[in-house]
């Protein structure tokens, strides 16, 4: 029998990195965008504009999206869309470049769902409990969510790392025996 994807994952990130990864919170794109919808948007601070010629519109076709530099409040598809583009100009094409802007949405989240306009609402609690209970999988239980919940409203500033191989970055690009693009730690070690 085939193991579930988030224990295969877990079984695979403990072999590769010798470590083990006891819990896991899998979402899926729905209740991404529905979760944003449900606190009213996201304020994200976007530090460059780019274009994306390339952006999937469906099974087969692409579309053009664009997001300026600078303050702008984006809905649940506006942020999925910012979260997932990979072929953006002005230094914003690389998977790199896409965690960065993850990060900025998932940071945003944060604080949008911790803040007291989103705790004190009890229509957007419940719309946040909806799309979290359809579109989430985990291996955590209520009690443990929750104690994790008023831990995050504790954490001020959470220090966030972007593997890169930027100059000062943790990976070097390299080629492989048969010509594959290679990322791998500098210090050659995991």
């Amino acid at each position: 029998d085939a193991l579930p994807i988030c224990d295969y994952a877990r079984e695979v990130f403990a072999d590769v990195f010798k470590t083990s990864i006891p819990y896991y919170i899998r979402i899926d794109f729905t209740a991404f965008a529905e979760i944003i919808d449900a606190v009213g948007g996201i304020t994200i601070n976007v530090p460059n504009s780019f274009t994306d010629t390339s952006f999937p519109a469906d099974e087969i076709n692409y579309k053009t999206v664009h997001f300026d530099a600078g303050q702008q409040t984006m809905s649940g598809e506006q942020a999925l869309i910012y979260a997932r583009s990979r072929h953006g100009d002005n230094n914003e094409g690389s998977d790199f470049a896409r965690s960065r802007r993850q990060e900025l949405v998932m940071l945003a989240l944060k604080e949008k769902v911790l803040s007291l306009g989103t705790l004190a609402n009890p229509a957007k609690l419940e719309a946040l409990y909806r799309s979290v209970t359809n579109h989430l999988t985990t291996n955590l239980s209520f009690d443990q969510i929750l104690y994790l919940a008023d831990l995050a409203r504790e954490i001020q500033k959470p220090r966030t790392i972007v593997f890169d191989s930027s100059p000062n970055g943790f990976l070097i690009n390299s080629t492989g025996e048969n010509g594959a693009f290679i990322l791998s730690p500098k210090t050659g070690n995991f």
